[in-house]
């Protein structure tokens, strides 16, 4: 092989994602999600943000963790059972206009009928985008929970698959990992919002009555309707 063909290959491998072939729905990147969290270092991240910081990878053993298609019963997205920790996780990957505030998730009650731990974790993982009416449903669901089990031990975290990626990104995974480096390039094509480009010609206009000033008001109301409320 010539190093012009090596070179060809380094830069297809690089641009490559396996990853974005296998992902089209909600289930199928929390179950990525899970199978990621084989590797040591992307559970001692994943574990350590669902659960405040608080614990980490040595508490967690891979198979401690599980996903709804592995087991039977009203089980959370992605689920850990350790000795000391339950942690139940709700993911959305799209805007669900079906979401109704009642009843509670059923991972709730698999949290509080669970063998009794010392800490216990709801994560409620959204996209980034995901739309008010569904992030009230949750506050409100959330609030009757909290009413109707006043001694419960639970701890809410509220998270954004952005997050998930700064988590990652923070590390330096990716520099020296494949999978993290694709995992989190999967996320920023499916969250990351494009830049909106204000050109000089569009800031200098003084009449709203011509192309330019529509195209740089359409863009300054774009950018702020992503801005979470």
């Amino acid at each position: 092989m010539t190093v012009r063909e090596r070179g060809w290959l380094t830069e297809t491998v690089m641009q490559a994602n396996v990853l974005r072939h296998l992902v089209s729905n909600e289930h199928a990147l929390t179950t990525l999600l899970y199978a990621l969290c084989e590797l040591k270092p992307i559970r001692e991240v994943v574990v350590r943000l669902f659960t405040h910081m608080e614990f980490g990878a040595d508490d967690v053993a891979f198979a401690d963790m599980s996903v709804q298609c592995s087991r039977g019963g009203p089980l959370p997205d992605l689920g850990i059972e350790a000795e000391a920790l339950r942690v139940a996780v709700e993911t959305t990957v799209a805007d669900a206009p079906g979401f109704t505030v009642h009843p509670p998730p059923p991972s709730w009650q698999w949290l509080t009928h669970s063998p009794r731990a010392s800490h216990t974790f709801f994560v409620f993982l959204i996209p980034p985008s995901s739309a008010v009416h569904h992030r009230q449903a949750y506050a409100a669901r959330k609030q009757d929970f909290c009413k109707e089990n006043p001694q419960h031990n639970m701890q809410f975290v509220e998270l954004t698959w952005c997050d998930v990626h700064a988590a990652l990104d923070q590390t330096g995974l990716s520099a020296t990992c494949v999978y993290t480096r694709d995992f989190q390039q999967l996320l920023q094509e499916w969250y990351a919002s494009p830049p909106s480009t204000l050109t000089f010609p569009a800031l200098g206009v003084t009449t709203l009555f011509n192309a330019t000033a529509g195209s740089a008001v359409y863009k300054v109301f774009t950018c702020l309707e992503q801005i979470d409320p």
